[in-house]
């Protein structure tokens, strides 16, 4: 008969530590899982905030963008940029400068 009292083999010692190091490493799985879905739920949960409280309202169009004219009789237009501003007088003239 076995006696309940007795040490336990070398074997058995080795199994139970492979079993604890199996269970830490299946855990230590888990946590990385865990950490990886709430990180993704933060950013989800954030970009929505974000487009709930900072993006404009539909119908407001707030538009500051306006086209420039193009000089029509520059040879520029194909090969440099294309827009002459003032007609061509360097430096620009200010608004105030401009007589009416």
């Amino acid at each position: 008969m076995e006696d309940p009292s007795r040490e336990k083999t070398q074997r058995e010692l080795e199994d139970e530590i492979k079993k604890k190091k199996e269970r830490q490493i299946f855990l230590d799985d888990v946590g990385v899982a865990v950490a990886m879905v709430s990180i993704t739920i933060l950013a989800i949960v954030v970009v929505i905030l974000k487009i709930l409280i900072f993006d404009p309202k539909p119908g407001d169009d707030a538009m500051t963008y306006t086209p420039l004219l193009q000089a029509k009789n520059s040879n520029k237009k194909y090969t440099s940029n294309g827009f002459i501003p003032c007609r061509g007088y360097v430096p620009c003239p200010m608004e105030s400068d401009v007589e009416t």
